[in-house]
């Protein structure tokens, strides 16, 4: 079976992460695997096991004229590669997919709350993009969401999704994380060492935890926070820092290619987020038995967090979360074994799964 991937580009993201690792595995288990970019860029191409000429570019939409151009592109690539089965990854793909004839099968998979279809006031549309945004989940052969909140969300906006709709979890290579832990980070402190990993985006509402932190550390100073990653927020996060007279005790790490080395080496993991469709690192975390504080953004899967692996509080709640930080801090609590929960997040699990839906 030759499978076509379709994402818009492979920067650092959840998203981008989760196609990698299922290409990466379907290719291990000899299947022919195309990839499709809208832009032919970011850091997980590097390392994916396909040919460079197995991974296209097709360009932006910027206009319903570009938006049916890609369309057409996307035609003569599955065309010529002999694809039977079109995988699309995130927003733009998924609403370009359900649009492209052919022979075969296609899955569009939502990762996101807030998309083109269930929340389109959030997006610069014009008229046009609006209607072809509607119609094509409408249009979708099948849907697949990371979580049952977003499943629950694009039902709730059209009733007549939920029998093409079916829920499964995003895949973690935890053999990997495992590995790439055990890397040294060239930084010793003995303070007690909070983390962050992800996007710095408006979604992550990492000014509530700069907020939350900066209560913290007047009450023990014997703290840091490390935050790994980058994203359009970091020079206005960092200015807040220094607005509330903690730049000292926060650590920017910026992007990195292997954040497990950081995780490692930190005491607990805390997510601020005002919304997750799903949080890859909270259970990356928890596979290297790092304790989560996190919001209540992670919807569907609070149920996981129980008291012997962290606590969960009210989004956007400064004195919450800074309440449930000193908490930790205090109690010293450990995971002592790796969480059995995660089984369910398998890379090889979820690629099964992925395998029965495209067969």
């Amino acid at each position: 079976m030759i499978i076509t991937f379709f994402i818009y580009s492979m920067d650092m993201g959840g998203t981008e992460r989760v196609t990698h690792d299922l290409i990466n595995e379907l290719v291990a288990r000899g299947y022919k695997i195309n990839l499709i970019c809208m832009e032919k860029r970011g850091f997980f191409l590097q390392s994916l096991r396909i040919p460079q000429d197995m991974i296209y570019e097709v360009g932006t939409v910027s206009s319903i004229r570009s938006f049916w151009a890609i369309v057409f592109k996307i035609k003569k690539i599955i065309d010529i590669s002999k694809t039977e089965r079109i995988v699309s990854m995130g927003e733009w793909p998924n609403i370009i997919t359900p649009f492209v004839k052919f022979n075969g099968k296609s899955l569009i998979v939502e990762h996101n709350i807030k998309t083109f279809f269930s929340a389109p006031e959030v997006y610069n549309f014009t008229f046009g993009l609006k209607l072809i945004s509607k119609k094509a989940y409408k249009k979708a052969e099948k849907i697949l969401c990371v979580s049952q909140n977003i499943k629950d969300i694009l039902v709730s906006k059209c009733k007549s999704l939920g029998k093409k709709t079916s829920v499964i979890y995003n895949p973690i290579d935890f053999n990997k994380i495992m590995y790439l832990s055990g890397e040294d980070i060239n930084y010793s402190s003995s303070k007690i060492k909070i983390i962050n990993v992800c996007r710095l985006s408006l979604q992550k509402n990492l000014p509530l935890l700069l907020k939350a932190f900066s209560i913290v550390h007047k009450k023990n100073e014997n703290t840091e926070l490390w935050i790994v990653g980058d994203g359009p927020e970091k020079e206005k996060l960092k200015a807040l820092t220094e607005k509330l007279c903690i730049s000292d005790s926060v650590i920017f790490w910026g992007y990195q290619e292997n954040p497990y080395k950081f995780m490692k080496n930190a005491d607990f993991f805390v997510s601020s987020s005002d919304y997750e469709g799903f949080c890859l690192a909270i259970f990356e975390a928890l596979y290297l038995r790092k304790r989560i504080v996190t919001t209540k953004s992670i919807s569907d899967f609070e149920s996981l967090i129980t008291p012997e692996l962290g606590r969960i509080v009210p989004i956007n709640d400064e004195k919450s979360l800074s309440d449930a930080i000193l908490e930790e801090i205090e109690k010293k609590n450990r995971i002592s074994r790796i969480p059995e929960i995660l089984e369910q997040f398998k890379l090889k699990n979820i690629t099964d799964m992925y395998l029965d839906f495209l067969n």
